[in-house]
């Protein structure tokens, strides 16, 4: 009868270990994903020549995926024209079995 007890106990935090690490991985994951999207959104915004519409649409879809983006141009040689977009992506991930949201993190990439 004691074997019983320890059977179930046993496989009880194999179940909850397997949850909390299936929950780590899915953030880490999240946070990937994020990290992927503002590098892809760098190389966009480099081959439109910093175009301001093709701007809005990556900010639309940014929201699309529950991200914030933000853009910061630079003119470098003050030449009236952006030489530099440093491209800000505001994310936020969770840990599902656990009940955790993270704060705000940020990943940023330069399209130059």
């Amino acid at each position: 009868m004691e074997q019983i007890v320890k059977v179930f106990i046993g496989i009880f935090f194999i179940f909850v270990q397997a949850f909390v690490g299936l929950g780590i991985t899915t953030a880490a994951i999240s946070a990937s994903n994020a990290e992927d999207f503002v590098a892809d959104a760098a190389s966009i915004v480099e081959a439109s020549d910093f175009s301001d519409a093709v701007m809005d649409k990556l900010y639309e879809e940014a929201k699309r995926f529950g991200y914030e983006l933000f853009y910061d141009k630079t003119d470098l040689d003050l030449d009236g024209i952006t030489d530099l977009v440093a491209l800000n992506l505001k994310y936020t991930y969770s840990i599902p079995f656990m009940n955790a949201v993270s704060k705000e993190h940020y990943a940023k990439a330069y399209a130059r």
